[in-house]
């Protein structure tokens, strides 16, 4: 069912039920990616950030019709991780433990994977806002201005 107009269909269960699936599958990559690349440190970032932003575009555009452009959804994503500084700060410690082959990988996929899921959360809480905040005619830009200020 294709939607024509960013006002059908907004807010509803379907469309949060659509974006864990994303998030899901978006997890499920970034956790192959960290049990491969375990031993070598550093070198999963890119594409671990690759697959976030991805799964961050499809969410904001492919499943709440906001179509955003990259650069936006790349500052949105700059603000959720900022608030994430905990995770990452987990991220770095376990990397000491990724050198030993077999437990360091499954660490790493978990790592991976848990902070990928986290930032689908983030994402689609944020959707949810923008989305009843869009529904009640609020201009986004102006919202997501808001939502920089807290």
């Amino acid at each position: 069912m294709q939607k024509t107009s960013c006002l059908k269909n907004i807010n509803g269960p379907e469309e949060v039920k659509e974006a864990r699936g994303w998030v899901a599958y978006y997890t499920a990559a970034n956790t192959g990616i960290g049990a491969l690349s375990a031993q070598a440190p550093g070198a999963d970032e890119l594409a671990l950030a690759g697959i976030e932003v991805a799964m961050a575009t499809t969410i904001f555009n492919g499943v709440y019709y906001f179509d955003f452009s990259k650069t936006v959804i790349k500052n949105l994503l700059v603000g959720i991780i900022g608030n994430r500084v905990g995770t990452y700060a987990f991220k770095g410690a376990s990397k000491l433990v990724t050198w030993i082959p077999g437990i360091g990988n499954c660490i790493n996929a978990a790592v991976a994977g848990s902070t990928t899921a986290a930032l689908g959360a983030s994402i689609i809480a944020m959707c949810e806002d923008m989305d009843k905040a869009r529904k009640r005619g609020e201009a986004l830009d102006r919202f997501i201005k808001k939502m920089d200020e807290e």
